[in-house]
């Protein structure tokens, strides 16, 4: 009788820690976009991802470990963008934030994310306040220091108040955002966003 062949066995191609990792985060902030933190079970994340709970908790040893990590991504992009878009200071930086409607639209799920934490975030003992609280914080000082810059550099009115002007594109950004969602994106947030920058370098700008 002939002698079977052995069989080999194949080897699985295992992922680099980091890239499971990040595909935790990267589901994560979908299932809070849509379900919240309140209502995202660490079991939901993992039997999404295709992991078992003790898996994701490997990498993420508490769901407030992995909320973390979520707003720790979350910020650094939204960081990054804001900075490249006020780059050139002053009045230039000004007219650059009439591609921020575009940046809005483009990331639709980060929408869905910002108002389903950003309602959790209104009590002062969730783990969420101290986080929107700082982002609403840095966000307005940028946007007043490039207001600033465009003062003092000559190119801006200097009867223009800087945190006036701030406060006013930050609520029709979260104004457009709710309208949107609700509108299940009807509302064009690119084109009112550019709409209102221009009118606002119009009215702001040195003749």
């Amino acid at each position: 009788m002939p002698t079977p062949t052995p069989t080999r066995r194949t080897r699985r191609t295992r992922r680099p820690p980091e890239a499971r990792a990040d595909e935790i985060v990267q589901t994560a902030r979908r299932l809070f976009a849509t379900r919240g933190f309140r209502g995202t079970t660490v079991a939901a994340v993992a039997a999404d991802v295709g992991i078992t709970d003790a898996g994701l908790l490997h990498h993420f040893p508490t769901k407030n470990a992995l909320l973390k990590a979520v707003l720790d991504h979350h910020t650094q992009v939204g960081a990054d963008q804001i900075r490249a878009i006020l780059a050139p200071q002053g009045l230039d930086g000004i007219r650059g934030l009439a591609a921020w409607g575009e940046v809005m639209e483009s990331q639709p799920h980060l929408l869905g994310f910002e108002i389903a934490l950003s309602s959790e975030a209104i009590e002062p003992a969730s783990d969420l306040h101290e986080f929107f609280t700082a982002r609403y914080t840095v966000l307005r000082r940028w946007l007043m220091r490039t207001f600033q810059q465009g003062v003092d550099a000559g190119e801006i009115r200097p009867d223009v108040d800087p945190a006036h002007e701030t406060s006013c594109f930050v609520a029709l950004l979260d104004g457009l955002r709710l309208q949107w969602f609700f509108a299940d994106g009807g509302v064009p947030i690119a084109d009112r966003v550019r709409t209102y920058v221009d009118q606002l370098v119009a009215r702001i700008e040195v003749p």
